[in-house]
């Protein structure tokens, strides 16, 4: 008689086909996920720079400092030379404060 043992290289693959249809939606959506998480950090980022640049421009301000909000850190730098200024705005996330998430950058004319 036939006393094969195991599996056949067709169960096998059926299996495998059918191990793949479970995982394969679960890791589509966990990809989605992880990019939307970073999407909504880079928009908040993109908001909150905008808006530091726009307010540095509107008021003529000539100070650098960084300040907080909420989990995020906003650095601008300004340096003037004559009546040209730099503007730097960069934002951090409060995790990773070596780079920035976002940074912007302009040069304008102030006159005095």
């Amino acid at each position: 008689m036939n006393n094969e043992r195991g599996y056949s290289l067709l169960e096998t693959l059926i299996a495998l086909a059918l191990l793949l249809g479970v995982l394969l939606p679960g890791a589509v959506f966990l990809g989605f996920a992880a990019n939307n998480a970073l999407a909504s950090d880079k928009t908040t980022a993109l908001n909150l720079g905008r808006s530091e640049m726009e307010y540095i421009i509107s008021s003529e301000m000539d100070s650098s400092f960084v300040r907080q909000q909420d989990q995020w850190w906003i650095r601008r730098s300004i340096t003037n030379d004559s009546a040209l200024v730099h503007i730097t705005v960069s934002v951090f996330k409060f995790d990773t404060l070596n780079a920035p998430v976002l940074e912007f950058e302009t040069y304008r004319l102030w006159y005095p």
